[in-house]
Order: structure tokens, then sequence, then C-alpha cells
């Protein structure tokens, strides 16, 4: 078939139409689902920051307090056995650490932390709490070095035990 000859066969061409746009919407169920794991994993991971946050109040609100102990007054080391007590009540409720004294306390206290710790800890804490009651009290080099022997107590002992079950019965306030 041969077109007449004064005819152009791309005359009986129609015009081209180009398909609608792909849309981005409705998603797929498989993008809700992607989306809907997200907003899971997102809100949970804030709830465990916020939980883990309430719980370790009381172990930075101990070492501000701790910081600021002025180790040139008498009731330093009396201050800094309170401070550590009660961040022990809040932390090991079953321990009854707050009712101890003397080598008990020392003992509970030295007991929380890690091995290679514990030298360094009894060392700058034992002198300054076996004086604390005496007449002449304690200088102050031996309260400097039972703050520094608190703090070092505060980050590493381990009665700091994390669990997303658990609620702290006090707030931060209180220690």
């Amino acid at each position: 078939m041969t077109p007449p000859a004064g005819e152009n066969p791309l005359d009986q061409l129609k015009a081209i139409h180009t398909p609608a746009d792909v849309s981005a919407w409705p998603l797929a169920w498989g993008w809700w689902a992607l989306i809907a794991v997200g907003l899971i994993i997102l809100i949970s991971a804030v709830i465990i920051w916020r939980k883990h946050r309430r719980f370790t109040g009381a172990k930075r609100e101990a070492l501000t307090l701790l910081a600021s102990t002025d180790t040139q007054v008498n009731t330093a080391p009396a201050s800094i056995n309170a401070i550590l007590k009660r961040v022990s009540r809040h932390y090991d409720e079953k321990a009854m650490a707050s009712s101890r004294s003397g080598e008990q306390w020392l003992h509970y206290l030295t007991s929380a932390l890690p091995e290679k710790e514990r030298a360094s800890f009894t060392a700058g804490f034992s002198p300054a709490n076996s004086h604390m009651y005496r007449p002449q009290g304690v200088t102050p080099d031996q309260a400097e070095a039972m703050k520094s022997a608190a703090l070092l107590w505060v980050r590493k002992a381990r009665i700091y035990t994390f669990s997303l079950r658990s609620s702290v019965k006090e707030s931060a306030r209180n220690v």
C-alpha cells in the first residue's frame, strides 16, 4: 500500500499524549509501615532518655553538691557523708546504708566500687572519716582528699541499676 502521491504519511499520525505524572500520594502501605516503625522508635527513645535522665538526676545533683562543698570549714566531712548517704539511700534502699557509720559505712562504700578504685578511695576517705568527730577535727587537706574520694565514689559506684520498669521514688531535688 503506497500512499497517494501528494499525501504525506506522517499527516496520518495522531498527536502524542504524555501520561499523567506519577503522584507520591497516597503512599504505599510499606511507606506507612516504615513511618509507623520510625515513630515508635523515636517515641521509645525519648521515653527511655527521659527516664534515664530522671534516674540519674540524684547522681548529678550529688556531684553538684560535692563540687560546691567548702573543704575549709569543719563541717565539710559531715556534709560529704550526708550527701553520700542520701545518694546511697536513693539508689540502694535495701542496703540501709544511711544507718551505717564508721567501719561498716566505709566497708559499704568500698564494696560498691570497682576493685581498681578501692585503694585510692580508701586512702582519701578513711583518714577524714575516722577523725571526723574528734576534737581536733580534720585538716583542710584531709577534707579535700575526702571530697575527691566522694566524687570518685559517686561517679564509679556500682549501685546504679537503671531499668525501664523502675521508678525513682524520690525526686533528684531531695538529694
